[in-house]
């Protein structure tokens, strides 16, 4: 065997490590041929180094695996079971967006948190984001564009709410849909809580209510026509005007107390509103105090001619009283939603 050959067999491949890839190997001098040999003998070296250090690294890793999955089996054997995540709660916080005369006012913050009241703050929150639930998911809110209507001054904020034709489009349309499929009317559920409400308005300030009952005082005769039947003049039912006429209280208006409310004033609150939450922040507060600054129409039930007139039947004093304590400003909620 030529030592060209003797070489290129002591080579891996037949190549020569000391010679450049892909050039033919030569025939190497005693020292080059001592070279290749140490470069040979410590690449086969590595390579075996290589392997051992692999096997071991899995092996390691195995046993690792292993012995975390066992120590975890013995963990889990007096642990309690993993409870699943609970639903997300209901939203506790408003916002109502106040503008005066069509410049913005500020927010007002209501904290929905009274207990003993599930219905009627479900009944606040469905006013303020326009879900109504699987029923029917509005693009606004109930409340928007409500106007804030009465104000006894430095006492209490009141406002109407929603309009009678869009109630009758969605919130009463929904709930007469699920009195047909059996379950329980609003007005029913809203009434229950009232008369287990226990704290009444005096308890705090800046409280929020929404309307259940009727007032009495505030029941008027439903309006009609005069005309002529068989010779005689009867009174009968004007219909266009009926309905547009106030519905029945169902917790769609609400009031908001101010500090230093007459308790007189918060005992009629007591008997026709649930409290279904409050006005904690100063801010929000801030902005109710500013409300209730703006000019009204001076309450004259004490003048001896509305007495009179009142007294008498005529017309002209019903007008008038529906105008006491109103706003002069047009006090307007442009927005609503949960927090």
């Amino acid at each position: 065997m030529t030592p060209q050959m003797a070489h290129r067999a002591r080579s891996p491949g037949g190549r020569c490590p000391a010679t450049p890839w892909r050039q033919p190997c030569r025939p190497c001098a005693p020292s080059r041929r001592a070279r290749c040999e140490a470069t040979t003998t410590l690449s086969r070296r590595e390579a075996a180094g290589g392997t051992l250090l692999l096997t071991l690294l899995l092996g390691g890793s195995g046993r690792a695996g292993a012995d975390e999955e066992e120590g975890e089996a013995q963990a889990g054997e007096g642990a309690e079971p993993t409870v699943a995540p609970s639903l997300p709660r209901r939203p506790t916080r408003v916002y109502l967006d106040v503008e005066v005369d069509g410049e913005p006012l500020g927010r007002v913050v209501v904290a929905l948190e009274r207990e003993g009241t599930p219905e009627g703050t479900k009944r606040f929150l469905e006013l303020a984001t326009g879900d109504l639930g699987a029923c029917m998911q509005l693009p606004n809110p109930l409340v928007a564009n409500s106007l804030i209507d009465f104000i006894e001054p430095g006492q209490v904020l009141k406002t109407s709410g929603p309009t009678t034709t869009r109630l009758k489009a969605t919130m009463l349309r929904c709930e007469e849909a699920a009195e047909r499929a059996g379950a329980g009317t609003v007005r029913e559920a809203l009434e229950r809580e009232l008369k287990s409400q226990g704290e009444g308005h005096a308890a705090g300030e800046f409280l929020l209510s929404i309307k259940v009952r009727q007032d009495p005082g505030e029941v008027e005769a439903p309006t009609g026509k005069l005309v002529s039947r068989n010779g005689k003049l009867e009174v009968v039912a004007d219909s266009p005007r009926a309905e547009l006429m106030p519905l029945p209280p169902s917790g769609t208006a609400f009031a908001i107390t101010l500090p230093g409310a007459q308790p007189a004033l918060l005992e009629k609150l007591d008997a026709t509103n649930l409290i279904v939450g409050s006005v904690p922040d100063e801010e929000s507060r801030d902005v109710l105090r500013r409300i209730a600054s703006l000019p009204i129409n001076r309450n004259n039930s004490d003048n001896a001619f509305f007495k009179a007139g009142k007294s008498a039947g005529d017309g002209r004093a019903k007008v008038a009283e529906r105008g006491f304590n109103r706003p002069f400003s047009t006090i307007r909620i442009v927005g609503s939603g949960a927090i």
